[in-house]
């Protein structure tokens, strides 16, 4: 502000008219209201009307000594805005991309499946094949067994193991034969009885057991017990033929109706079962064709007999032999 009115001043004190101050005046102090802090006269000279010459510099100061600034070239643009450009300007046009069919039309192959590998047999050993042989073996046991029925277990059926089971503790006694052997009348009597009642009650009990099982089953359970018979021979006492009044029985050939016809003639009583066997298959092989001709015909009655229990029993028919 003090810089402002002295510039003022000196503007008055030159041989410039007053009247027309206002327009002399900067542009900044015409803005920010310099002319309310000077004189009346000189706050009022902006109403002429005449034009007033722009005032010389001042005699008093001397002229500024500064330099115009220089407006500073503008740079060249670098090496790297021209490269910009260049690849901005040469940028190819993308192209538009081909529109892609639908899956829904367009068939979706099935990727073909893998063949199976063949798998390779491995080749066993001798005693490796011992050992499946062996393994089968047992397992064919295993299943026979379970086909082969277990009957419920006898109660003791004659008087010495009824006297053995009532006296032994735990291991048999070497003086228990020598104590049944002395048995007076009236205990040998007694255990007597009691083996009478097992027996009976144990005749009752198989029977009652058979009956609970089919015919069918039976009939395997003794399939499976002659195969056993076969394939362990050590244990073919423990597998003994179930008998079962349902069972049909086997047919009755020619020679078997002429054997038991001789064995029932008591010709042969008193001699050796082997030698009578042999002297009956002697005089069978000496028959003329028109003396075996009733056993024949006995053989056809009972085929017929056995073709129609099989059908009542077991509810199939029986498949003819074929003959060669």
């Amino acid at each position: 502000m003090i810089l402002a009115r002295r510039q003022v001043i000196g503007w008055l004190r030159g041989p410039q008219s007053l009247t027309n101050c206002q327009s002399c005046l900067p542009l900044n102090f015409r803005r920010v209201g310099i002319l309310a802090d000077l004189p009346l006269p000189i706050a009022r000279c902006y109403a002429t009307g005449r034009a007033v010459s722009r005032p010389k510099a001042h005699t008093g100061r001397p002229a500024s000594t500064r330099k115009p600034k220089v407006a500073a070239a503008p740079k060249k643009a670098t090496k790297s805005a021209a490269k910009k450009s260049a690849v901005t300007a040469k940028k190819p046009k993308t192209r538009a991309k081909p529109r892609t069919k639908s899956t829904s039309k367009s068939k979706i192959k099935a990727k073909p499946k893998p063949k199976p590998k063949k798998k390779v047999r491995k080749v066993l050993t001798e005693k490796q094949k011992a050992v499946v042989a062996a393994k089968k073996k047992r397992s064919d046991l295993k299943a026979l067994k379970e086909l082969a029925l277990k009957p419920p277990t006898d109660k003791p059926s004659t008087a010495w193991v009824v006297f053995l089971t009532e006296n032994q503790k735990g291991t048999i006694s070497k003086t228990l034969g020598t104590e049944y052997r002395n048995l007076s009348t009236e205990r040998r009597e007694h255990y007597n009885h009691i083996a009478n009642q097992n027996k009976a009650a144990n005749v009752i009990q198989y029977r009652r057991w058979i009956e609970s099982h089919p015919v069918d089953v039976i009939h395997k359970a003794n399939n499976a017990r002659n195969l056993l018979h076969r394939r362990a021979p050590k244990h073919n006492c423990k597998w003994p033929k179930l008998h079962d009044d349902r069972e049909v029985k086997r047919v009755r050939t020619a020679y078997l109706q002429f054997l038991r016809e001789r064995r029932g003639s008591g010709d042969f009583r008193g001699i050796d079962t082997l030698e009578s066997t042999k002297r009956i298959a002697q005089e069978w092989k000496e028959l003329s064709a028109e003396q075996k001709q009733p056993y024949a015909d006995a053989q056809k009655q009972d085929q017929a007999r056995y073709a129609q229990e099989i059908k009542t029993v077991y509810n199939r028919d029986v498949v003819p032999k074929q003959t060669a």
